[in-house]
C-alpha cells in the first residue's frame, strides 16, 4: 500500500509526502518504518531512484517494541507520545528511549547543522496511561486533555515534516 501511495505521480513531479501514525501495537510498525536500513522500507521510482516509503512517523503509547534495539534503528523523523503511567513503556524504558533519541538529535545537529529541527521527539504526558491517545476516558477531564494534546502533537509533527 505504501509503495503504491509513494510512487503515485504528483503535479510537481515529486513523490507525495507520506507519514504514518501507530497506536499501541501499531506503534511497533510506525517505528519500524523509520528504519531505512531495512530493504522493504524503500520504493523504486523508476530506474535507479529509490526513496524511503515514508517521510516521518508518529506513535502514541507504543507496545511490543524491543528496546533498545528498535529505537537505535530509527533513522527517519519520529515523534513519540507516552503516558507517565503507561503499562507497556514504563518510566525506565521511556527514559532510555528519550536518551537514545536525544543522542540521535545531537548527532543529527552535528552532521546537518544547528538550524535543523529535531528529528526525534518524545513527550511524556503526566497522569496519562496506556491507550490515552485513542481510547482514553473522554469523560475524565485530565484524560481528555492528554488525548487532545497528543493529537495536537501529531498534527504539529506532520505539518513540520510535510512542509520541508
Amino acid at each position: 500500500f505504501l509503495s503504491a501511495v509513494r510512487s503515485t505521480p504528483t503535479t510537481n513531479a515529486e513523490p507525495p509526502k507520506v507519514g504514518v501514525a501507530g497506536f499501541c501495537w501499531g506503534g511497533l510498525y510506525a517505528v519500524g518504518l523509520t528504519n531505512t536500513q531495512h530493504p522493504d522500507n524503500w520504493v523504486s521510482l523508476g530506474g535507479e531512484r529509490k526513496i524511503p516509503l515514508i517521510d516521518c512517523a508518529f506513535t502514541a503509547h507504543p507496545s511490543m517494541l524491543k528496546l533498545p534495539r528498535h529505537i537505535h534503528e530509527v533513522q527517519l523523523p519520529l515523534s513519540l507520545a507516552n503516558g507517565e503511567n503507561d503499562s507497556f513503556m514504563k518510566r525506565e524504558r521511556m527514559e532510555e528511549t528519550m536518551r537514545i533519541l536525544e543522542d540521535k538529535n545531537k548527532s543529527a545537529r552535528e552532521a546537518e547543522g544547528d538550524n535543523m529541527p529535531d528529528k526525534y521527539e518524545v513527550v511524556v504526558y503526566p497522569g496519562a496511561k496506556h491507550g490515552f491517545a485513542v481510547r482514553g476516558d473522554r469523560e475524565d477531564p485530565l484524560q481528555k486533555e492528554r488525548g487532545d494534546q497528543s493529537e495536537d502533537q501529531a498534527v504539529r509533527w506532520f505539518s513540520r515534516w510535510f512542509s520541508m
